[in-house]
């Protein structure tokens, strides 16, 4: 009986053990629950992703053909069904503002338009700027388009051209110059939810305290602060001054420029009397934005929450670009909608529609 009782003991330490280590490599991501399962299912995707490296090539390789075939006549039912999902998540990112009593703010920028990518609107840009405007107008939320700020500046001077169609250190100028703008339109709003810093508490997905040289087509140091947003500064202990929370993707979390020259580091340079928080992370659309800010940046009581939109958020709703980035994917592999496999179906073989059925990846 004694024997039993001890290994029961050493069992649970055990597990005990596993679930701490599990917390200490996971924890930036754990929102609640144990943290061995995120682990599991993390530990899954590596070896998945590494098993199925080859699907994702091809699917990856089709990628041109699928985003055209979307803003097509093919992708019409597509359309209509993520448009739908967008909203429904765009509302439940609504309402968390609004029980924060932070402003909602919708922010449009566009990709540049390269010289060899022609000058007519882009059939993405065209359906996209329209939809994110006529939502905006639809749920009386405020909807800033820096559209033709950014259409007016010769894109291989404000992009990271030709290796990366993200905005350089001039373009993030540019957005930065245009909030200056807006933001002075709303610089009287102060949100009545009393902020409570609480100790080692995150806003943003991302390890706090990093200071790391991030690959990619350009690389770059990833600089956090102690609430796990990227940016050099962390928020007063005591809330004096307006905050303004950004959320996004890589045009918010600035790809591609070093961390203080991505528009919210270089608002927060040049306004005094506000303070910012860099909450974008690449990759993020709707679905993460909002779970984000429900589980992590409210917290931060911010009096204005900018949502920065993009013309791949819609397309990014699709199963596999979620099970590629979103925050929510390590919980459980996002599945294919019937609406999303006829749609792929047109684009892909059957080997790749059956990867992407067991909540593969790009």
């Amino acid at each position: 009986r004694r024997l039993a009782i001890f290994s029961l003991i050493v069992i649970v330490v055990f597990f005990v053990a596993l679930e701490l280590l599990a917390r200490v490599v996971f924890f930036q991501m754990e929102r609640g629950g144990l943290a061995l399962p995120l682990a599991v299912r993390t530990a899954q995707l590596k070896v998945a992703n590494r098993v199925q490296g080859p699907l994702q090539a091809g699917i990856k390789k089709k990628g041109k053909d699928i985003f055209q075939g979307f803003y097509g006549p093919d992708g019409e039912g597509i359309r209509a069904h993520l448009t739908g999902e967008y909203e429904r998540w765009f509302l439940r990112l609504q309402k968390a503002c609004q029980q924060a009593d932070s402003k909602l703010v919708v922010l449009y920028i566009p990709v540049p338009r390269w010289p060899e990518r022609g000058s007519p609107l882009s059939v993405s840009e065209k359906f996209c700027r329209g939809y994110f405007r006529d939502l905006s107008a639809k749920h009386r939320v405020e909807f800033w388009d820096a559209a033709e700020l950014i259409h007016t500046n010769d894109a291989t001077v404000i992009s990271l051209y030709p290796e990366d169609p993200h905005l350089n250190t001039t373009g993030n100028h540019l957005v930065a110059a245009y909030l200056r703008t807006r933001l002075a339109e709303v610089a009287s709003i102060r949100s009545k939810t009393k902020y409570s810093p609480q100790p080692g508490a995150l806003y943003g997905d991302f390890l706090p305290n990093q200071n790391r040289i991030e690959e990619g087509a350009i690389p770059i140091r990833r600089i956090t602060n102690s609430h796990g947003c990227r940016g050099l500064r962390d928020l007063d202990a005591e809330k004096k001054r307006q905050r303004i929370l950004f959320l996004g993707d890589s045009f918010t979390y600035g790809t591609g420029v070093e961390s203080f020259e991505s528009f919210p580091a270089i608002l927060e340079r040049q306004v005094k009397d506000v303070e910012f928080l860099n909450a974008g992370k690449y990759g993020y659309t709707i679905v993460d934005e909002a779970t984000l800010f429900e589980e992590r940046a409210r917290h931060c009581a911010p009096d204005i929450t900018v949502l920065q939109v993009l013309d791949n958020d819609l397309i990014g709703l699709l199963s596999y670009k979620l099970n590629s980035f979103s925050r929510e994917r390590t919980k459980q592999p996002f599945q294919p909608t019937e609406e999303e496999l006829t749609f792929l179906k047109k684009f892909l073989n059957e080997e790749e529609i059956a990867y992407i059925k067991r909540g593969g990846a790009s």
